[in-house]
């Protein structure tokens, strides 16, 4: 086997490798969005959930105003009752002034238990707000997760088909040679690299020794002194130069005969 063909069976089998790492990074992408879909979903949730807890909180106090000021109307009711029976002239005063005072808190919570109504409604119309978006984010968040599943799935599918592949492309490289691929590729995932005719390797654009690189233009392959990949000099995979286009010969001039030439012949004849 040639150089050149051990060359390009290894070339095939380091871009299938490449291909699978972009995909395996890919692949990495997928949990994350997930947990961000997630996310996303859990603080829908907890709005919601915070929407009703102010709601709860403010039907609880419009219950408790409610209440205190029926109790409150109907201490008023048995005071001013008793009032007409009050014989004396301070016992009287007094009960009339606690029966005022009771009036003015009743007016005082009747104000709070109006508030306390707008802000219930309020928090009535941001719950259905919250429960209307949470149910429309919870679809399109489904959705999407959906669609996530499926390119997992189909991520998966190609991994294993390549890992497939790769069996079959392994079989076609020497095993001297695979072996040192193989291990070259534990060092960055892919295990080859040409060098660029101007002496840098295409890997991880380092230079290498002049003397190296005389080594890999006489047919070698050798390791890269910075990231460890085989690498190989570019010009021996590179497509042979153009045939030149033949370039047409031009026939010589034919001399003009003239009348002194004619003239001269015809003399010496």
């Amino acid at each position: 086997m040639s150089m050149k063909e051990r060359l390009e069976g290894l070339k095939i089998l380091n871009q299938l490798d490449a291909d699978v790492l972009e995909l395996k990074k890919m692949g990495k992408t997928f949990p994350v969005r997930l947990a961000e879909l997630e996310e996303s979903l859990q603080a829908i949730k907890l709005r919601t959930e915070a929407e009703r807890t102010r709601l709860d909180e403010l039907e609880s106090k419009h219950i408790g105003l409610e209440a205190g000021i029926a109790m409150e109307k109907d201490k008023v009711k048995k005071w001013e009752a008793r009032l007409v029976e009050q014989r004396s002239t301070r016992e009287y005063t007094a009960l009339a002034r606690e029966i005022d005072i009771v009036k003015k808190s009743i007016l005082s919570q009747e104000e709070m238990f109006t508030a306390n109504a707008q802000d219930l409604e309020k928090a009535r119309q941001k719950l259905t707000e919250a429960q209307a978006d949470q149910a429309t984010q919870s679809r399109k968040i489904s959705s999407e997760k959906t669609k996530l599943r499926k390119q997992v799935e189909k991520h998966e599918e190609e991994l294993a088909a390549m890992a497939l592949k790769r069996i079959e492309l392994a079989k076609d490289v020497e095993p001297t040679l695979l072996a040192r691929y193989e291990a070259a590729c534990r060092h960055t995932g892919t295990g080859l690299a040409s060098v660029a005719p101007v002496g840098t390797c295409r890997g991880c654009n380092m230079r290498i020794r002049p003397q190296l690189h005389n080594i890999l233009r006489a047919e070698a392959i050798e390791a890269c002194p910075s990231c460890h990949r085989l690498i190989y000099a570019e010009e021996l995979l590179a497509p042979p130069p153009a045939p030149k286009p033949e370039v047409p010969t031009k026939a010589a001039p034919k001399t003009r005969k003239t009348k002194a030439s004619t003239a001269i012949k015809a003399a010496e004849g």
